[in-house]
């Protein structure tokens, strides 16, 4: 390597993966041992994985046809895996790969937003957000050429801007899971957690998950986690569950939250036979303001799940044993 050779960012060290939560299911193919892109397609698609694109898995399904579009979708979800330290290039999953596995829904969100965060790519874009800036951190293939280096690959002015398409979304999905504020003086992102309210939070929220569990045990259908989707139930039709912990102080937001949550996951996945429930750990006043006929609201009281009598008239199945 030329001893001239800038400090600058080549086209692996950043992602082309807008779509975050995809990377799951990449994770689950790699646990199978399937580490060549082509092996990852073949197994998310027979395993009629959400990763796989309808028109690609039809294609899949008649023909046992890999789409070359869909293999890089593949390449670049994979890649990102690699570059988040959750798979090793040609091998498979590193330890933090395993250990993200092993967490819950929600757990999973917040240890990927942390992941993001202590990346110094995401770090150099959140400090330098317009194209001219970022673009100076990043090696063209003329530059690369100039150092005769070969083995680094540059990125031209289009794929960089998708490039930072990429790390837009992805600063969208850290807002979420946590709250940040920029250090301008310092160009470093402090990230500010109160650690007692989160861990409280992630275990109210598996409790809930485990409790709806265990009242789904003999109801006669399928249910599972989601990388997306808290837990789902299938029944005749679906049942999606968002579960929030809450308190006097967050209610207002945390109303909100469900409730957006599930709507954008039933457009997400496309699905119109479901069953929206939102499972509270505890009751409020308020939540007689959440309950509509295409929203569900269960809570926690003891060791069982209580409800109003509008949602008991749909879900009465749930509650009886």
């Amino acid at each position: 390597m030329s001893k001239n050779l800038p400090n600058k960012f080549a086209s692996k060290d950043i992602p082309q993966a807008n779509e975050i939560l995809r990377i799951f299911e990449i994770l689950k193919s790699v646990k199978r041992k399937k580490i060549r892109y082509i092996n990852i397609a073949h197994d998310l698609a027979s395993r009629n994985s959400s990763f796989v694109e309808k028109k690609y898995l039809d294609a899949y399904q008649e023909d046992g046809t890999i789409d070359k579009h869909y293999h890089r979708d593949i390449a670049y979800y994979k890649d990102a895996c690699d570059i988040l330290g959750l798979t090793k290039k040609g091998k498979g999953l590193t330890d933090l790969g395993n250990k993200i596995l092993s967490l819950s829904s929600y757990e999973k969100r917040l240890y990927l937003s942390e992941l993001i965060m202590s990346l110094s790519v995401y770090n150099a874009y959140l400090n330098n957000k317009t194209f001219k800036d970022f673009r100076k951190l990043v090696f063209t293939h003329e530059e690369l050429e100039k150092f005769s280096y070969l083995e680094l690959k540059g990125l031209s002015d289009v794929t960089l801007k998708r490039r930072m398409s990429t790390l837009k979304s992805w600063e969208d999905f850290c807002n979420i899971y946590q709250n940040s504020t920029l250090n301008a003086n310092t160009d470093i992102v402090l990230i500010e957690k109160d650690n007692q309210k989160l861990e409280r939070a992630v275990e109210i929220h598996k409790k809930l998950v485990e409790m709806a569990k265990l009242q789904l045990v003999n109801k006669g259908g399928e249910f599972f986690e989601d990388p997306l989707v808290d837990l789902i139930f299938i029944k005749e039709k679906k049942y999606y569950f968002e579960m929030k912990s809450i308190t006097k102080d967050n209610k207002g937001s945390q109303f909100k939250k469900a409730i957006g949550q599930l709507v954008f996951y039933k457009n997400f996945y496309g699905d119109q036979n479901v069953e929206l429930i939102v499972v509270l750990e505890k009751n409020f006043e308020d939540t007689k303001f959440m309950i509509d006929d295409f929203i569900n609201v269960i809570w926690k009281n003891g060791d069982q799940f209580e409800t109003d009598e509008h949602t008991y008239k749909k879900l009465g199945w749930f509650f009886d044993e």
